[in-house]
């Protein structure tokens, strides 16, 4: 009889010990719901990380051979395309220097744009020997529009490209905004222009030191979608002359279309003494011909 209520004794401890979730040796045993909570935890990381993978390769890509900038969400804010050519006067040993320079393929691009602050956003673009150009946009409400507030300039004449120079120095130069409103464009709209007119800079003590050149020009600062350039709207002048290097005495404060009224009278006067020419011609040298006599 002891020994029947002994072993009952221990069966029921034992019981207890696995209804209570230990072993025989008295560890903690796992129950199948924790096991359930680990799967669900694994799968729920799994499915974090390919998300993360997708997102990474829907990052939007920006056109060939245009300088761009992100916001703080990755998505592309500033687009720009354009070839630009700076004439920079200098002082040398042997007087006044030009040096021309241009944007190289292997440029350093650095942009600011933050889409939930109303900043003014802007693109840098730098390259070996000091150079720095920027360009800062600003958006228009009242016309619905945006365009470019300023452009930069940064360089250093210690530079070995400036030959001779007496000045050694890092200087910046700043365009006028008289350049700069051929840019506004209508919001939702890229800028393109295959010859702007020039932009004039100047050095803090308003002297004009820097003529710069824009060519095959595509602009867009705002409203940028998947990554790509809007449809274009087309600038309604083209500068005379401002794809080619001319000497910086020969380029005047601002320019005008006299070239073309030129080219228009021209154009008008040969026109009109081909006309009286002609008439004089037949007027004198073509004998009349006498109808009444003809069979």
């Amino acid at each position: 009889m002891d020994w029947s209520q002994n072993l009952w004794s221990k069966g029921l401890l034992l019981l207890l010990f696995v209804a209570s979730g230990y072993d025989c040796a008295g560890n903690k045993t796992k129950s199948s719901k924790s096991g359930k909570k680990i799967k669900e935890s694994t799968t729920t990381a799994s499915y974090q990380d390919e998300n993360s993978n997708k997102q990474s390769n829907l990052m939007e890509t920006a056109p060939s051979f245009t300088f761009f900038g992100r916001d703080e969400h990755g998505k592309i804010c500033i687009l720009a395309k354009f070839e630009a050519i700076f004439t920079i006067t200098y002082e040398a040993t042997s007087g006044s220097q030009q040096l021309i320079a241009k944007i190289p393929r292997d440029t350093e691009t650095r942009a600011h744009c933050v889409s939930l602050l109303d900043t003014n956003p802007y693109l840098d673009i730098s390259w070996r020997g000091g150079f720095t150009f920027r360009m800062v946009f600003s958006k228009h409400e009242s016309t619905n529009s945006w365009g470019v507030k300023g452009m930069n300039l940064v360089y250093n004449t210690k530079d070995s490209a400036f030959t001779e120079s007496v000045d050694g120095r890092e200087l910046i130069v700043r365009s006028d905004q008289d350049s700069l409103n051929q840019f506004e464009t209508l919001l939702g709209k890229s800028y393109y222009c295959p010859s702007p007119s020039i932009i004039n800079m100047y050095n803090p003590a308003g002297e004009r030191i820097v003529i710069l050149r824009l060519s095959n020009v595509q602009l867009q600062a705002y409203e940028i979608k998947t990554g790509k350039f809007s449809p274009m709207s087309r600038c309604g002048l083209v500068g005379f002359g401002s794809g080619v290097i001319a000497p910086f005495y020969l380029v005047s404060y601002h320019e005008d279309d006299s070239a073309s009224m030129i080219v228009a009278v021209i154009t008008i006067l040969v026109s009109v003494l081909t006309v009286a020419g002609y008439a004089v011609y037949r007027a004198w040298f073509i004998k009349k011909v006498d109808y009444d006599t003809m069979i």
